[in-house]
């Protein structure tokens, strides 16, 4: 653990070092005086914005820097620049939706409904039974925080601004997670009038049926398996599954893959949370993610289903029969889904998608001082939501909320 850490330093303290010397502040300053033609924008446009986050990607070699719009200190809904520093090419842009011609709006800044009366107003478009939300202590001025029994998260309301063609309208900006995740509401309601004006689920659904058509086109592309995966010195874990490239029983058979992790991505394997040469976990959980079936759709191990268990040996080989019920291949399922989540945590790593990009994992690794952040993903095998009854559909769904809460797959 010693020496990993050394070498970790050893590497990553040339890019702590550029970090302290770009000041973000001034050189966006710099750069938005410098190209506000090009962008379209007036000084009057630019007078008010925050960075509402930076980081830097060794991947890319690139630092970002997200700028917000605001109005008298509030957000303008949607309204950023996307920025990105190379010490070599300097700026490059890739977004840029700040409001044009701010005061040339007929802007609307005053507010008729409470946050509380915004909330049920939200409830009536999107047809949530509503009771009335308790309000939660938090140390953030600018957003309330509410428990409900329609929303399995707490419901945090902010004030925003909402351009609506030639107005900018005050609105309430809130999310409710309903109560059996199949989705997550975030709506803007109108501060004046209560109107529901836009509403974004960020729960991505993708369902099949009978009558429609799975084929896809495919691109192969082969590579050495040493560039990817290494021998790891954290022990053996082996896993029978459907590997990646195959999608599915459809597209070809099981084979029991050894150690798949990637050594840069998880360097301790899929069943360490700290870091240590031991594994916390013997189930299917781990850094990434945790895969276990939820039957039921309450959000957690179904009683009487056993997670999947590879003992001291990480050993998991499950017996799979097409020809049977869903449930009667669960552990299986579980494994498959616990294998192929982190195949995606690792894969993506290696294009910029780590911790300081936001990725979902337990403990960050190469930080200057290693902590567990906790938002790795919760992946429900089978899960029942959305049908109340243990029947298995061939659907899924993925929750992404905020960095530093769990997404959840079911």
């Amino acid at each position: 653990m010693k020496v990993f850490k050394l070498v970790v330093i050893f590497f990553v303290t040339p890019f702590f070092i550029f970090a302290q010397d770009f000041n973000a502040n001034e050189q966006v300053e710099i750069y938005l005086q410098h190209h506000l033609s090009k962008l379209n924008l007036s000084q009057d446009d630019i007078l008010d914005y925050h960075i509402y986050r930076e980081y830097y990607s060794e991947k890319t070699a690139l630092t970002h820097v997200f700028l917000q719009q605001l109005y008298q200190g509030i957000p303008i809904h949607k309204a950023e620049i996307r920025l990105h520093f190379h010490k070599d090419k300097s700026w490059i842009i890739t977004q840029n939706t700040f409001v044009k011609d701010l005061n040339s709006l007929n802007i609307q800044s005053e507010s008729s409904i409470t946050d509380i009366q915004a909330i049920q107003y939200a409830c009536n478009a999107l047809e949530i039974d509503y009771s009335r939300p308790n309000r939660l202590p938090i140390k953030n001025a600018s957003t309330s925080l509410y428990s409900a029994d329609f929303s399995l998260d707490a419901i945090p309301v902010k004030a925003s601004y909402f351009q609506v063609g030639d107005q900018l309208k005050r609105v309430w900006d809130l999310t409710i997670y309903e109560k059996d995740a199949t989705d997550c509401w975030n709506a803007l309601i109108d501060a004046q009038s209560g109107e529901l004006l836009r509403k974004y689920n960020w729960v991505q659904h993708c369902s099949f049926s009978a009558e429609s058509d799975c084929e896809h086109a495919h691109v192969s592309t082969t590579i050495d398996e040493d560039e990817f995966s290494f021998p790891s010195s954290m022990g053996v874990a082996t896993y029978n599954v459907f590997a990646v490239p195959l999608e599915s029983p459809s597209h070809g058979d099981r084979t029991l893959e050894v150690d798949p992790h990637n050594t840069v991505a998880s360097p301790y394997g899929w069943h360490d949370i700290n870091g240590d040469s031991n594994n916390e976990y013997t189930i299917t959980r781990g850094n990434n993610v945790h895969a276990y079936a939820d039957l039921n759709d309450t959000g957690s191990p179904t009683p009487g289903f056993p997670e999947p268990d590879g003992g001291s040996e990480l050993y998991f080989d499950f017996p799979f029969d097409p020809m049977t019920e869903p449930d009667q291949n669960l552990d299986a399922a579980t494994v498959n889904l616990f294998y192929m989540s982190n195949m995606m945590h690792d894969v993506w790593y290696h294009y910029g998608f780590d911790p300081a990009a936001g990725n979902f994992q337990y403990f960050h690794y190469y930080e200057e001082n290693p902590q567990g952040v906790g938002d790795y993903v919760i992946a429900q095998a089978q899960d029942s939501s959305g049908v109340g009854t243990n029947i298995a559909l061939d659907n899924a769904n993925f929750y992404t909320p905020s960095d530093g809460n769990n997404p959840v797959m079911q």
